[in-house]
């Protein structure tokens, strides 16, 4: 399942040494071809994903790491181009 990251490969992310860190962030699809997304952004207090050309929330991520590691399951089947809206700690 894509839901968790083993620790291993979590730690090895937030410290920069994972060996190729694009195969664990982005977009992703589970066994059953639902769409996750992974990201790391450290300082972040809340992480959504925007589809790029609507502007539409396609899902909110969920911390799984305190170092900044986002994950969450997205509303669409398809994929699509998006970006992220960030909310830092500071609140902006």
């Amino acid at each position: 399942a894509m839901t968790m990251l083993n620790p291993q490969a979590l730690e090895a992310l937030v410290q920069a040494s994972h060996g190729d860190p694009f195969a664990v962030l982005g977009m992703h699809a589970d066994e059953k071809n639902a769409l996750w997304v992974r990201t790391l952004q450290p300082g972040a207090a809340g992480v959504r994903v925007i589809e790029s050309v609507t502007g539409k929330e396609l899902g909110e991520l969920a911390p799984i790491h305190p170092d900044g590691v986002f994950e969450g399951r997205l509303r669409i089947r398809k994929r699509r181009p998006y970006h992220f809206a960030v909310t830092w700690g500071d609140g902006s």
